[in-house]
């Protein structure tokens, strides 16, 4: 049985293609071709097993050999400036798991005096620290970064009930996937919906604009996370000895020249990221010569730039922040994509594809209301997302509510980035997102738990979520 599934599962992909391509269907040409590649390629993204970015592109090569678009136009999107702002990052974070700066300056904080007074300052800080490193770095490797810190923690308590181990774990795995929010480099779907606005709707947002309303959404998830969290620890685990856990702190004295080449180096990439946005906040674009500094500034170069430093530096020193061996270790498939993701999304809308799918979603909810809309199109995301990978649902979903937001009196910025945002909030199954596979694999998170506490996050933060953008729709 399990031999002829392996079987049909690949071969349903093609099955499917051939269905559409040859139906009868009320398209033209083209639009039926790639409606038949786009169908090949979403269930091989939701279902089949064959690496999300060899789909890709797949999908975007069969988009060319079948004419519905030329190789240049198709392939543009793999250069776009946002995949090189993720590169950069990539690069960033890799050199910083290098040295072992974000697990010092993790167990640095975590062992203050004013942190550790108490279990509810612990528990809070472990979980800020954790978002605050998703923010820059992957949760993936947040989560497996922050893990044996926060196994150090129990061990330490001397926690042994299962429940509470389950909650503990679950809030660093959550705390990740909310981090994520803060900025368009914390999570995929976010770089996706920044790329697509600007390539479907015209609409350009700087790093500042997204963190100055990521950020706030964040801590405010973080916060839900974190009393639903507290209510399930127990009253008695309040004192806790972190003389052992935190003795490696204090083996290490100063900073070496490679921790401060590196912190100096990452200061400035925020500085470049967050300038054009600033510069515009404040000037918009009345001076020329501040009009100039946005246009150049592009965060894509100036990210690629900066990492690309990180090959040359220290000089005199004969190891650098990172070597050429490290580029194996970069997430290619994920960059490849990001490209595919974008290349794919611009053929839904140019076909037309896009709209008519929107117009099918607007006859559908007529007369349901903006906020109904909202809480629909939030929750569908986020449980979509429980099964399917969050980049995936983000590449699928975006271009369609982009196209219908019009008609149901929402703005495309508003409809994007809230189904970007809600790929981030499965919080039920551990296939949802890795952070969640990660804790559950340390065999210490009962399944039973994280699919009850995942499932009322899912709907709390789903549902918080379609609030936050039905009273700020205007706004974006």
């Amino acid at each position: 049985m399990q031999n002829i599934k392996s079987i049909m599962v690949p071969l349903a992909g093609p099955f499917i293609f051939l269905t559409v391509y040859f139906s009868n269907l009320d398209l033209t040409q083209k639009q039926q071709c790639f409606l038949a590649i786009f169908s090949f390629v979403v269930y091989n993204w939701l279902i089949a097993k064959i690496p999300l970015f060899a789909t890709g592109l797949m999908g975007v090569s069969l988009s060319v050999v079948l004419g519905v678009k030329d190789a240049t136009t198709a392939l543009s999107s793999f250069a776009h400036p946002i995949i090189f702002i993720f590169l950069a990052g990539f690069l960033f974070a890799k050199a910083l798991r290098n040295i072992g700066l974000d697990k010092r300056i993790s167990l640095f904080i975590i062992s203050r005096k004013q942190v550790s007074k108490s279990f509810d300052r612990l528990l809070f800080c472990l979980l800020a620290l954790c978002a605050f490193f998703s923010m820059w770095v992957s949760n993936t490797a947040t989560t497996a970064m922050m893990l044996p810190i926060m196994l150090g923690v129990l061990n330490s308590v001397g926690v042994k009930d299962k429940i509470t181990q389950s909650y503990m774990l679950l809030g660093l795995a959550y705390s990740a996937s909310v981090g994520g929010l803060a900025t368009p480099v914390g999570s995929p779907p976010n770089i996706i919906a920044i790329g697509m606005l600007e390539q479907l709707a015209g609409i350009k947002i700087t790093f500042l604009e997204w963190t100055l309303f990521g950020m706030p959404l964040s801590l405010f998830f973080l916060l839900i996370i974190y009393f639903f969290i507290k209510r399930k620890v127990p009253k008695e685990v309040r004192s806790i000895d972190l003389t052992k856990l935190f003795s490696e702190t204090k083996e290490k004295k100063g900073l070496n020249s490679n921790e401060l080449w590196l912190m100096a180096m990452f200061s400035a990439l925020l500085i470049a990221w967050f300038t054009p946005g600033l510069l515009k906040s404040a000037f918009g674009d009345v001076m020329p010569i501040f009009h100039t500094i946005q246009k150049r500034m592009n965060p894509g170069a100036v990210g690629v730039l900066l990492a690309s430093l990180l090959f040359v530096f220290p000089l005199k020193s004969k190891t650098k922040l990172l070597e050429t061996d490290d580029l194996r270790d970069i997430d290619w498939g994920s960059l490849i994509l990001f490209g595919s993701g974008l290349s794919l999304g611009k053929m839904l809308f140019d076909t037309g594809l896009a709209n008519i799918a929107g117009n099918f979603l607007v006859a559908q909810i007529a007369g349901t209301g903006v906020f109904l809309f909202l809480l629909l199109l939030c929750l569908f995301t986020v449980f979509s997302t429980e099964l399917a990978s969050n980049t995936a649902s983000a590449n699928i979903l975006i271009p369609i509510v982009i196209a219908s937001s019009t008609s149901l009196g929402l703005g495309p910025a508003a409809a994007a980035i809230a189904v970007a945002l809600s790929c981030s909030l499965a919080f039920m199954l551990p296939v949802a997102t890795p952070p969640n596979a990660i804790v559950y694999g340390s065999g210490k998170v009962e399944i039973s738990t994280m699919m009850r506490f995942g499932l009322v996050l899912n709907f709390v933060c789903g549902t918080s979520l379609a609030l936050v953008f039905y009273f700020i729709k205007y706004a974006l």
